[in-house]
């Protein structure tokens, strides 16, 4: 009776292994890629440092192109319109921030994908170091069971010095 415990025992011990699945290591630690809109609006600046209210504003006017006759001499004149000082001094602060801010953009993007790209190949190396040391640090089949096989060396044992004893007390 004592030896169908243990072989009951050992049996239920046994068939409870734990099972693992081999997920990626860490999980992605990585940020998602960025933009430059992402991290930080676009920031007009402050239009009262170049234009004060001593310039004057009008309403644009447009000219037809013809001949201007003056005391010096006739100038043909093309077609366009005529624009107030002010306006003038903003569309060329709008035009150069806007270039300013292009080429700023263009290099922006251009460092953010060289780190997201670097930073992905980095953790990509660390994912395969991790799976390495792991498969290194995997325990051999008689580590594991090395429980067992102790227990099962027991038993035999305690079997052995029964039989043992049962044959020198007979």
């Amino acid at each position: 009776m004592r030896y169908i415990i243990c072989f009951l025992a050992l049996f239920f011990v046994s068939s409870c292994t734990k099972q693992t699945i081999n997920p990626t290591p860490l999980g992605s630690f990585m940020p998602r890629y960025l933009d430059i809109d992402s991290i930080m609006p676009i920031i007009i600046d402050d239009t009262s440092k170049i234009v004060n209210s001593k310039m004057q504003d009008y309403v644009s006017i447009p000219v037809d192109s013809g001949l201007l006759v003056t005391p010096y001499g006739k100038v043909t004149l093309p077609d366009g319109v005529l624009l107030s000082e002010r306006k003038i001094t903003l569309y060329n602060f709008y035009k150069i921030s806007w270039e300013r801010q292009q080429r700023d953009l263009y290099y922006t993007r251009y460092l953010m994908k060289t780190y997201h790209d670097k930073a992905i190949a980095a953790e990509i190396l660390y994912q395969n170091e991790i799976l390495k040391w792991r498969k290194e640090a995997e325990r051999t089949w008689v580590e594991k069971n090395m429980g067992y096989l102790g227990f099962l060396a027991g038993v035999i044992t305690l079997i052995g010095v029964d039989f043992a004893i049962y044959q020198v007390a007979k």
